[in-house]
């Protein structure tokens, strides 16, 4: 019988530093075993090559992206490729190293729109440049999860545009071990979205961008490096601009501000709440923060990872708060909710959660991933949960990625 993970409430009566009250159950038999056993497996592989390769089915991702059924993986070799558009359709493309996204004039280059609940996007491995101000990726009106996973969005070598994300009403968007690096923008827009970014660097080389934009957002940061370059609360590290706005800042997280000492400018501008761990680093000329922004100081756990891959290993680690005890679990992404005692979301499907570990300082796990060709571009997640006597409990921030 497969045991699942279980959500318990604690009781008045326990001690939470020598029993926690929250329980993960240790699975008995190893994960992978049990989530291939559950079914929930990838989809049919396509192999995308424009050399026209042995086994090639398209040369062009447009042609691939068009044709391909809902929940399809795509496997795409080395090669320059034209821009493409996933709207309604859940995919996962997977590019091989060398794989460049092209594409020339005002268009955004790679376009994921219009996502059911039941509808997710994977995009692992793209180098996406652009040749205008205009050209970037673009992600509008999903339901469903948009994960960007070590991809990057840079100018393009002959032209000085290009290399941005904008993310408007998504509810779902993971960027995970990406860079982007434009020109003329910020490297990271989001309106009306909940965004969460680990181990990705933002940088704002112009004269009056900001490092990330938030209009009516949440955004979550966990050991990343944001770079702003203007003097106003707009051209900030991080921008808390219009609408209603929060943020969480974990880990080795790094705001950078104006390194010009003939410039001045705040690492956090504009207006809302923002939770800041005490290791991350917020560097200006100026205030740290301006007059809108409510500043909370919070040790928080967080997870660092090791990307998986078929016939490697999954690792990942939680940093617990001090004088507290923290567990680790994992399990295929869920959408999100709020799982008592924690005020954070948990984003561990509960069907398929296992618990990997538990206790003080730096709690770690590590599992074999099978062979099985079925598992590449499978979406799983990492959490943690600690509690300490001056927190309380927390829910660390998630890492959602796919199989490679």
């Amino acid at each position: 019988m497969q045991e699942k993970a279980s959500f318990v409430e604690p009781r008045a009566t326990r001690n939470p530093l020598t029993t926690p009250s929250i329980r993960i159950r240790t699975m008995l038999r190893p994960p992978w075993l049990v989530w291939v056993c559950s079914g929930t497996l990838a989809a049919q592989t396509f192999i995308v090559d424009g050399q026209n390769g042995p086994g090639t089915a398209f040369t062009s991702i447009a042609a691939a992206v068009a044709a391909v059924p809902d929940g399809a993986v795509l496997d795409v070799f080395p090669g320059t490729y034209g821009g493409f558009t996933i709207a309604a359709k859940g995919l996962t493309l997977l590019a091989r190293p060398g794989v460049v996204i092209s594409g020339p004039g005002s268009t955004t280059i790679v376009l994921v729109s219009n996502l059911g609940p039941s509808q997710g996007v994977t995009l692992s491995g793209l180098s996406v440049r652009g040749t205008s101000v205009a050209s970037a990726i673009g992600c509008f009106a999903n339901q469903g999860p948009v994960v960007l996973q070590s991809c990057e969005a840079v100018p393009h070598p002959n032209a000085p545009g290009g290399g941005y994300l904008v993310a408007t009403d998504c509810a779902q968007m993971w960027i995970v071990d990406s860079v982007f690096r434009p020109m003329s923008s910020a490297p990271i827009t989001a309106n009306q979205s909940r965004i969460r970014v680990s181990r990705t660097v933002c940088e704002a080389p112009g004269v009056v961008n900001p490092g990330i934009l938030l209009n009516g957002s949440d955004c979550e940061l966990s050991d990343c490096t944001v770079s702003g370059s203007g003097t106003a609360p707009a051209t900030a590290a991080l921008a808390l601009w219009t609408g209603t706005c929060r943020a969480w800042l974990r880990g080795a997280t790094s705001l950078v501000t104006n390194q010009s000492p003939t410039l001045t400018g705040p690492a956090i501008g504009g207006a809302g709440i923002v939770v800041v761990d005490p290791a991350v680093q917020l560097s200006s000329n100026g205030a740290a923060t301006t007059l809108g922004i409510q500043l909370t100081a919070r040790a928080m756990p967080v997870v660092d990872w090791v990307p998986p891959s078929v016939g490697g290993a999954a690792h990942a680690s939680l940093l617990v708060p001090a004088n507290g005890i923290g567990g680790l679990f994992a399990g295929f992404a869920a959408a999100g909710a709020t799982v008592a005692p924690f005020a954070e979301w948990v984003f561990v499907d509960a069907g398929s959660g296992v618990g990997l570990g538990s206790g003080t300082g730096t709690v770690a796990a590590t599992f074999p991933v099978p062979a099985t060709p079925q598992l590449r571009g499978v979406r799983i997640a990492w959490q943690g949960w600690s509690y300490d006597p001056i927190h309380g409990f927390q829910a660390s921030n998630a890492i959602v990625m796919a199989v490679r």
